[in-house]
């Protein structure tokens, strides 16, 4: 009886788990689907929480690797009024990435989000092929 009940505590677990939203820390497994080590890749410019960010940023700028072992990364960049864009150029620096900015608007704040590619062609998983992780947000001035 404590053997069954312990099974379907860890099948609710994992279904749980597996359909939670992706805002975890890249580096983590965040749930049962997302069992791969995704490196750190962090904003840096402009800082999470930044305000009077110049409108004219060409940008972004981030510390780490992109994680590309099952596709290509991208960033999201979502303004207050809930309007997004993808971006998927990555610039290798001295220091880490650019990633160019379109042209962005005066007093807005922008949520900057970086998305991996974690299964490839899976239609029958439970599991997202993708996962999000909020990497902060800036207001322009």
């Amino acid at each position: 009886m404590i053997r069954h009940s312990i099974v379907a505590l860890f099948a609710i677990t994992a279904l749980n788990a597996c359909s939670a939203a992706g805002s975890a820390t890249p580096g983590t497994a965040t749930d049962l689907c997302n069992t791969q080590a995704i490196p750190q890749f962090s904003l840096v410019s402009p800082a999470s929480g930044a305000t009077g960010v110049p409108d004219s940023t060409a940008a972004l700028l981030f510390s780490g690797t992109p994680y590309t072992n099952v596709g290509p990364p991208s960033i999201t960049l979502t303004s207050a009024a809930g309007a997004t864009q993808t971006l998927t150029t990555f610039n290798r620096t001295n220091s880490g990435y650019s990633v160019p900015l379109p042209a962005l608007s005066g007093g807005t704040t922008y949520t900057v989000g970086y998305v991996v590619a974690l299964i490839e062609n899976d239609t029958s998983s439970q599991c997202s092929p993708t996962e999000t992780f909020n990497e902060g947000s800036f207001t322009t001035q």
